[in-house]
């Protein structure tokens, strides 16, 4: 191998170096879809507004009144089932944390695996095998 594309690989090795680092820190900080989506519920829930009027009776108002029952007892039930999706979330929240536990650890074994590929492939660079040296074909001209 020339000086040249020893230099070549070194920098090769660099370059994916600055690449996995990144990218590993980013799948470490990356939070759950689940986690996001509830953030993203609490906050439209967080920003409704509602606004309502007194008027004298008449037959309008008083179809008014029903469907103000009627949602009323509609917001009663979202309530009822905000509750019962805040216990599924908290459920759920558990499993979240171990898939973030399982992608670290998947990450970490990653990042050791690339390292030791370069610890090999050094390795090999400076050392070569018995079997690489028989196997080996010099393509220089011999003047």
């Amino acid at each position: 191998m020339s000086r040249r594309e020893g230099r070549m690989s070194q920098v090769l090795r660099i370059a994916g170096l600055f690449v996995a680092v990144p990218a590993c820190v980013y799948a470490l900080s990356v939070g759950a879809p689940a986690a996001l989506a509830q953030n993203a519920a609490n906050s439209l829930a967080a920003a409704s507004v509602s606004i309502s009027a007194g008027v004298v009776p008449n037959f309008d108002n008083t179809l008014a009144s029903e469907l103000t029952q009627k949602q009323q007892n509609l917001n009663t039930q979202e309530q009822a089932l905000k509750q019962k999706e805040a216990a599924l979330s908290l459920q759920g929240a558990a499993s979240s944390s171990s898939l973030g536990l399982y992608s670290f650890v998947a990450s970490i074994v990653l990042f050791l695996l690339i390292g030791l590929n370069f610890y090999y492939d050094r390795r090999r660079t400076r050392f070569p095998s018995v079997m690489q040296r028989a196997l080996t074909v010099d393509l220089r001209v011999q003047r």
